[in-house]
């Protein structure tokens, strides 16, 4: 079978000397696995993270954790537009709004979104984050066989209880993974045509001239790209992780043949998109 070692050697050997057997495999979700936030103090972002989400040790020695701190002095434009986190289940998500009253953690927000409940806070340095609990993949769609996808008002008792209900208070930290991230980007047309004919991301939905939602999978949307006239400085960094080793190579020869060129690194395949986002391309 196709080994899943994240390193760029062992994947291309692996793609290599199993591309045949590649065929045969179980189709799974392409997925963003890791990101990095640019901000000024990375010790407080972490620590803040840490608290919210009861880990024992901090971010940086959290090897699973999906979230990573990098230092810059460009913080006033902000790369992201917001990041969104989902937790297991609506429990969780009851234990993180629990985390956020204990905590006094002013909370932007909360949406019912039909396919997600979704709550909205600020990190230290003001960086949007949804907390997200996707409801089974059967009630995302209507009787017309297209997700739902509304700005219902949020069932904050409900959610809170949920923890209650579910035996879901204890003193283990709270599992997340990256939904989906939405990047600020000064052209949209350029983002576009990167995003989906090269890095072969569809489209799910338009805001003509203002912002797109895209996907890889059946998730609702993975990339979200927004329209802004002020251009950061500071560069995000995430990784793209692919099932098996057909999809990997099929990404790469597909985004080469656009014009863009995929390095090799320790990491994985590193491709830079039109603004300087770094993505690496990982099998796993």
């Amino acid at each position: 079978m196709v080994s899943r070692a994240n390193r760029s050697d062992n994947t291309r050997i692996s793609c290599i000397m199993d591309a045949k057997e590649v065929v045969v495999m179980i189709k799974e979700d392409i997925r963003i696995g890791m990101v990095g936030i640019p901000v000024a103090d990375p010790i407080k972002e972490s620590e803040f993270y840490r608290n919210l989400f009861g880990l024992s040790e901090t971010l940086e020695n959290a090897a699973n954790h999906p979230l990573r701190f990098l230092k810059t002095d460009f913080t006033e434009e902000k790369t992201f537009e917001h990041l969104a986190l989902k937790v297991r289940s609506r429990a969780e998500l009851g234990r993180i709004l629990r985390r956020l009253i204990n905590l006094q953690i002013p909370i932007l927000g909360a949406i019912d979104h039909g396919y997600a409940e979704s709550i909205y806070l600020n990190d230290p340095e003001k960086n949007v984050i949804e907390i997200a609990s996707l409801r089974d993949a059967q009630e995302w769609y209507d009787e017309f066989g297209q997700i739902k996808d509304s700005s219902s008002p949020f069932d904050y008792s409900g959610v809170y209880y949920a923890a209650e209900a579910e035996d879901a208070i204890d003193d283990s930290g709270i599992s997340v993974a990256i939904c989906h991230i939405v990047l600020n980007v000064p052209d949209l047309d350029k983002a576009r045509h990167f995003y989906e004919q090269a890095m072969g991301f569809a489209v799910r939905s338009e805001k003509k001239g203002k912002a797109l939602l895209l996907t890889a999978s059946q998730c609702h949307h993975q990339i979200g790209l927004a329209a802004t006239k002020k251009i950061s400085k500071a560069s995000a960094v995430f990784s793209i992780s692919y099932p098996v080793c057909e999809s990997l190579m099929q990404t790469i020869e597909r985004i080469r043949g656009k014009g863009f060129l995929v390095n090799e690194s320790e990491k994985g395949y590193l491709v830079t998109d039109p603004f300087g986002n770094m993505i690496y391309l990982v099998l796993g």
